[in-house]
């Protein structure tokens, strides 16, 4: 199944071919400097072996490729976490842009395709996720989609020698089609 946008890219689920791709992601440590995540260093086939795991057999996660629509190439992810199907809220996770498609626009267009996939195909009622305070590309992608700040949470992560604030924030489905037409 493909989730497609006028933003010339749409969404897929991953597949073996893109193991590389994701792996050099990876490998680029700056583009972990603005998650929650830490950086972790580990080798390439203990990188297949997570992937495998984590993105092939996981019914808990989703893990979807941002891909360009005229190239078919992949220029991203983007992912949930922490699916709860009984109370319909999931924690969103992250978006991955490779560093020569950002700053482009790709990562609102794709996550306003998945913030649709998420709450018109899996009826999901709440997603949820944080940000650090300084990442503040990311917060106006977030509040683009509709996200709210609920809070911050000081000193929350420690990452890069130092403790960091980071903003919990999130879009319920009333809001999500309240806002459509303001996206």
């Amino acid at each position: 199944m493909k989730l497609s946008s006028e933003k010339e890219l749409y969404l897929r689920a991953f597949e073996l071919e893109d193991e590389a791709f994701l792996i050099n992601l990876r490998k680029n440590e700056n583009l972990f400097d603005y998650t929650c995540d830490n950086t972790c260093f580990m080798s390439t086939q203990f990188s297949k072996k997570l992937l495998h795991d984590h993105l092939f057999c996981n019914f808990e996660d989703l893990y979807l490729v941002i891909v360009l629509k005229n190239e078919d190439t992949p220029i991203g992810y983007l992912s949930l976490k922490n699916i709860d199907q009984l109370n319909k809220k999931a924690e969103w996770s992250g978006i991955v842009i490779d560093p020569h498609y950002s700053g482009k626009g790709y990562a609102t267009a794709a996550a306003k395709l998945f913030l649709k996939f998420v709450f018109e195909e899996w009826n999901m009622n709440r997603i949820y996720g944080y940000w650090l305070e300084e990442n503040a590309a990311s917060l106006k992608m977030a509040k683009k989609t509709g996200f709210k700040v609920e809070g911050l949470l000081k000193e929350n992560v420690f990452k890069n020698n130092r403790y960091h604030n980071v903003y919990i924030c999130s879009l319920l489905k009333k809001e999500y089609y309240e806002n459509i037409g303001d996206r």
